[in-house]
């Protein structure tokens, strides 16, 4: 890869103490252990390991889409049909997620008041485990059951064509998050597929931070009831990788805007930031991004926006309203044969592997938990992984206390 396509890579906080899980139990059974859960190291050093979203000032270009080695050696998706290669694939045939994660509720145990960050940024990062595939999105298409693209869902357990903000608060709504209850927010993504079979994700890691916000005392709550999509589904060949990327562990660490040639065994891990910069005032909008904007040199520049790099959202015109930037990092091991016959369950014909990646969120926070960790954890500059930063940690469902 270009050398411009290195990415700094930092541990951080107790996420690097965990190495080498594989199956969802053990990724539990140490989660107890520690608290925490999520390998962000070096990926050279195991075959099994996560990456570390670099830290604010060392976003790298990365490679372009005519650079990249693509699993498919460049080869174009040629499928036929804007859904799955094989059609819909039968409900009760698709994977479901680990029951133990998604039957937790809100549950805290007591953890260390988190140091300040060393670089004066906020950051606060959980781990959510893997719920469950379908084809809706409540976001995309509200109301219409089974009419999109294979979708793989985290976080909330219930989520599904009709899901609100309502819906995914309810008392009874479970999460396959840290701290059970204290999350019912719904993450989603198309599904990575091997030919014609869905794979099962290793885990998704969630990142909200005050990234490129000069100061993170100014980044806001995030909205209750924020519901936004970032990545483009119909691109073809590969995106802005300040935004979207790909990359796989076992080697020198680099980003790729299309799936790159992973050896079977280690991760293919694919990353989408969400825009950071709010019109103060909408919580959605027609193209489910259009209520948010990029800062600085991520954005691609419409009209009314001034913004450069380093100055987060005080120069967006419209969008000054600065909110935690959200990046989800989902991680798959490679199948026995390779990285050959992957792709997502959105790559339309003509397609390169990969390059339609996105994802979807729905805020569906407590919000007494939400308020804790935006103060103490990103207003106040700290850099955790699973703390509130208040002396309180959300836990793993065999580590939960009732409070």
């Amino acid at each position: 890869m270009r050398g411009s396509g290195v990415r700094t890579i930092k541990r951080f906080g107790r996420l690097d103490k965990l190495k080498n899980y594989r199956m969802p139990g053990l990724f539990v059974a140490c989660f107890a252990l520690v608290g925490v859960v999520l390998l962000l190291a070096t990926h050279a050093a195991t075959p099994v390991s996560n990456s570390v979203e670099p830290e604010q000032g060392t976003l790298g270009m990365g490679a372009t889409s005519g650079s990249d080695a693509t699993a498919s050696n460049g080869n174009y998706v040629t499928f036929n049909g804007t859904s799955d290669m094989a059609g819909h694939i039968a409900l009760d045939q698709l994977p479901k997620g680990d029951p133990i994660l998604a039957t937790s509720r809100l549950l805290l145990d007591p953890g260390p008041v988190d140091k300040f960050s060393s670089d004066g940024s906020g950051n606060f990062r959980i781990v959510c485990a893997f719920s469950h595939m379908s084809y809706d999105d409540p976001i995309a298409l509200p109301g219409q059951p089974g009419a999109a693209h294979l979708h793989t869902f985290f976080g909330n357990a219930g989520t599904n064509y009709a899901s609100t903000h309502a819906s995914l608060t309810d008392p009874s709504a479970q999460s396959t998050c840290p701290g059970g209850g204290a999350n019912k927010s719904a993450y989603w993504l198309p599904t990575l597929m091997n030919g014609s079979t869905p794979v099962v994700p290793n885990i998704l890691g969630v990142y909200y931070k005050s990234a490129l916000v000069p100061n993170a005392g100014t980044v806001q709550d995030i909205p209750q009831g924020m519901r936004m999509i970032a990545g483009d589904k119909n691109n073809l060949t590969g995106q802005n990788n300040l935004i979207v990327y790909w990359a796989c562990s076992g080697q020198p660490y680099a980003v790729n805007t299309t799936i790159p040639a992973c050896p079977a065994g280690h991760q293919v891990e694919m990353d989408v930031l969400f825009p950071q910069c709010w019109d103060g005032t909408n919580l959605d909008s027609a193209n489910h991004n259009s209520h948010l904007r990029y800062p600085g040199v991520q954005d691609p520049k419409p009209a009314g926006t001034l913004g450069n790099y380093g100055d987060g959202c005080s120069k967006e015109i419209g969008y000054t309203n600065p909110i935690p930037a959200i990046t989800v990092k989902a991680f798959w091991i490679v199948p026995a044969e390779g990285s050959a016959n992957l792709r997502l369950s959105s790559d339309l014909p003509g397609a390169l592997p990969g390059a339609s990646a996105h994802a979807d969120y729905m805020e569906g926070w407590d919000r007494t938990i939400e308020a804790r960790f935006a103060q103490h954890c990103i207003r106040e500059a700290r850099d955790t992984s699973n703390s509130l930063c208040d002396g309180s940690i959300l836990v793993a469902p065999d580590q939960f206390q009732f409070h």
